[in-house]
């Protein structure tokens, strides 16, 4: 009877770890190795951690969508690959004067990666719907595309190394939810990035300040004539 109850005890515990094993394995990407040189140590480090998530991508893209993926799905950029990671994990790594080696592991969040991938298949439809219907439309660029209810702000975020600036990275994530951040140019004390808000300035000096930054307009100009803005952390 001792010995049945420890078996009932046993099957228990696997039926409640499986389910969370097949998700590790299939989301879980591990010892993911990259090499990437750059313009500084920072710069490589930057590159070589979104090349280190863009071949994750790849790789669970193969594994779990390999039959529904095409067209932007298939290239997304290094910000919408970053919005659906859930956890980022560097084993070993090593740099120098402007090169950087990782071995990393990288998790996708099941509901961020299936969501990305839904509205990109219906964007797909909707494009093929309308050049079917409208022989004069032609799809639009990726960087084209109307996001009405998002707003570009330019950025400047000076930084003391590379762990501050891992640190703002991640703050930005929270801030922006799954919108873009773009890193237009990177030194070793700051970095110029333009982000993709849903909300006005006022609304994302507020957000920051509820992570202890502050919002500061410059004097500066983007290229597309808008002011440019300094973050201090």
């Amino acid at each position: 009877m001792k010995y049945h109850f420890k078996l009932v005890v046993l099957l228990i515990a696997l039926i409640t770890i499986l389910p969370n094993t097949v998700y590790a394995y299939d989301y879980m990407i591990r010892n993911v190795a990259v090499d990437m040189e750059g313009d500084s140590a920072i710069d490589a480090r930057e590159k070589a951690l979104n090349k280190a998530r863009r071949n994750a991508y790849n790789i669970v893209i193969q594994r779990n969508f390999k039959d529904m993926v095409s067209g932007n799905a298939s290239n997304p950029s290094d910000s919408d690959i970053a919005s659906m990671v859930d956890r980022f994990e560097i084993n070993r790594e090593k740099s120098s004067k402007n090169r950087y080696l990782a071995s990393v592991n990288v998790a996708f969040n099941e509901r961020a990666l299936t969501g990305y991938l839904g509205r990109q298949s219906a964007m797909q439809k909707n494009q093929t719907s309308n050049t079917a219907t409208n022989p004069q439309y032609s799809m639009p660029e990726r960087g084209n595309v109307s996001m009405a209810d998002r707003q570009n702000y330019s950025l400047k975020i000076p930084f003391t190394g590379i762990r501050q600036w891992v640190s703002i990275q991640r703050t930005l994530d929270q801030i922006v939810g799954y919108n873009a951040v773009s890193t237009h140019h990177i030194s070793t004390t700051q970095a110029v990035v333009d982000v993709q808000y849903s909300g006005s300035v006022q609304q994302l000096a507020m957000d920051l300040q509820r992570r202890s930054a502050k919002l500061y307009q410059t004097k500066d100009i983007s290229a597309d004539g808008k002011p440019v803005y300094q973050v201090q952390f």
